[in-house]
């Protein structure tokens, strides 16, 4: 999503639940890659605000990413 510049930054992401019902993890799951965005610098937790784009790096890195979270690496 932040490679095809469907997310800019600024823009929020769904909540954990949200996401991990539609894409139907576990919420511990989406935590973690949320975790793991955040660490690379993708993006920022905001405390109970959420979750938001911080900056697009190197195409591909950001799906890389959320895919080994999910174990699909």
């Amino acid at each position: 999503m932040v490679d095809e510049s469907e997310l800019r930054e600024g823009d929020a992401l769904p909540t954990i639940r949200a996401l991990a019902n539609q894409l139907d993890v576990a919420v511990n799951t989406v935590a973690r890659a949320y975790q793991e965005l955040e660490a690379l610098g993708f993006a920022e937790s905001r405390g109970t605000r959420g979750t938001f784009i911080k900056k697009a790096r190197g195409r591909g890195a950001a799906s890389a990413v959320v895919a080994a979270a999910l174990g699909h690496a």
